[in-house]
């Protein structure tokens, strides 16, 4: 007759892990974490600026809707004149290196607004022209005073 032998050869027996080895792998978990958190931070914050960042610089802003790329955001007005019912103000913005007029109405009837800006000399000279009803925008090279 054959007797039936048990054999655990080829079997892995697992024991209880030492506590030391518990603080290994609890470190190894918390150093993964860490880093994990220090790659994870930097990439899901941006600066606010980032989101309104200016869509144009300087000349190449010459034409453009101040609003529409970003300058009209923390721009400041210098100069104001008011002549036929309306507000032309100076408004520049240093971080887009551009400078606009803005006309708006305060007759409170219907107005068409147009201007021009010249720059560079004392008369006539290079300028940019717009008109629309209401208000006009003229974006140029902003030189600080």
């Amino acid at each position: 007759m054959h007797s039936r032998h048990s054999s655990t050869k080829g079997v892995k027996m697992f024991t209880k892990k030492q506590p030391q080895d518990l603080g290994k792998t609890f470190r190894l978990f918390l150093s993964v974490c860490v880093f994990m958190l220090g790659v994870m931070i930097p990439l899901s914050t941006k600066p606010q600026n980032v989101a309104m960042a200016a869509g144009c610089s300087g000349s190449g802003c010459t034409g453009l809707n101040p609003d529409t790329m970003g300058c009209g955001t923390g721009a400041l007005t210098g100069p104001t004149k008011t002549a036929g019912g309306a507000l032309i103000e100076n408004r520049y913005n240093t971080t887009c290196n551009a400078e606009w007029e803005r006309t708006t109405n305060q007759s409170g009837g219907n107005r068409y607004a147009a201007g021009s800006i010249r720059y560079g000399c004392a008369n006539y000279c290079l300028a940019q022209s717009v008109s629309s009803p209401g208000q006009f925008l003229i974006i140029r090279r902003f030189t600080p005073p």
